[in-house]
């Protein structure tokens, strides 16, 4: 669940951020996005508290490994960037 207080909890999916009625539980999107391939927990659903801590975490992580652009990190390669032959792809 965000950190900011919501009406309805988040899906429990790491970055679904769609609306569930309770913390623990997969959207409808998700319910459809990955079908079977979703099964039962076998332990009982997150607390938002442990969906914070386990998302919080994953953040930190993803945040660290973003270039800090204003601090005149390299810039990210454009698409158009040409290959090994050095021919432009689109």
């Amino acid at each position: 669940m965000t950190a900011s207080p919501n009406l309805f909890a988040d899906c429990t999916l790491p970055g679904c951020p769609n609306p569930v009625a309770a913390a623990g539980q997969v959207c409808g999107a998700c319910r459809e996005a990955f079908g079977p391939m979703l099964q039962p927990a076998r332990a009982e659903a997150m607390t938002a508290e442990e969906i914070a801590h386990r998302d919080g975490a994953v953040r930190d992580i993803y945040a660290a490994r973003i270039p800090d652009h204003a601090a005149g990190a390299a810039e990210p390669v454009p698409a158009s960037t040409p290959d090994r032959d050095g021919e432009v792809q689109a």
